[in-house]
């Protein structure tokens, strides 16, 4: 297993549809119950771990549920969007 990989336990796809709007581009702002406190954190870092997974586990997230679901996923969510806005 790769000890530097970063592995998101929720799809970046999900992720990155939110920091959108955000004043820092990129950021996401969160509320964190631990500290009760809203905190920012990049996509990259939300939803993600090191190593939670096998590089051939991951590889078989990539290729066969998140490169599917990504582009149905963005089809979807713009037209949603120009129909509401």
């Amino acid at each position: 297993m790769n000890s530097n990989q970063n592995n998101h336990y929720v799809p970046r796809f999900l992720i990155s549809k939110w920091s959108k709007g955000q004043k820092k581009h990129g950021n996401l702002v969160y509320y964190d119950f631990k500290s009760k406190m809203l905190k920012e954190s990049t996509a990259k870092q939300m939803f993600a771990g090191q190593s939670l997974f096998s590089t051939r586990i991951e590889s078989f997230l990539r290729k066969r549920v998140e490169s599917p679901l990504s582009t149905p996923f963005h089809k979807f969510t713009n037209v949603f969007s120009t129909v509401l806005y």
